[in-house]
């Protein structure tokens, strides 16, 4: 899929009413397919389920999606593990996850 797939996909996310799960571990996807899709969750209401283990994500597209998490209500499960998020990444996302998301699912 990488990041060009990613971004065709979430442009058809933004008028989504149906996908609930999306599963795009080991997809070779970066920091920019990230941040495209944080930009698409920012207007998504369906995405429950979102994994991305074993990507190439880093701190770039991990900050992007916490910022998104803020807003973004409907995500409750996320799969991030076995990107390339450093400590402090990790922090920020665990951080913004448990403030917005109580008692939900987040793996980094």
């Amino acid at each position: 899929l990488g990041d060009q797939g990613l971004m065709a996909l979430a442009e058809a996310l933004k008028f989504n009413q149906s996908v609930r799960l999306l599963d795009i571990r080991e997809n070779g996807v970066t920091d920019e397919g990230m941040i495209t899709l944080a930009s698409t969750l920012k207007v998504n209401s369906t995405l429950c389920d979102l994994n991305l283990w074993g990507n190439k994500i880093d701190d770039t597209g991990a900050i992007a999606l916490a910022n998104v998490l803020e807003t973004n209500q409907t995500l409750l499960n996320l799969e991030i593990a076995s990107n390339q998020i450093s400590r402090k990444g990790k922090s920020i996302l665990k951080e913004t996850w448990m403030f917005t998301r109580k008692g939900r699912t987040l793996r980094i």
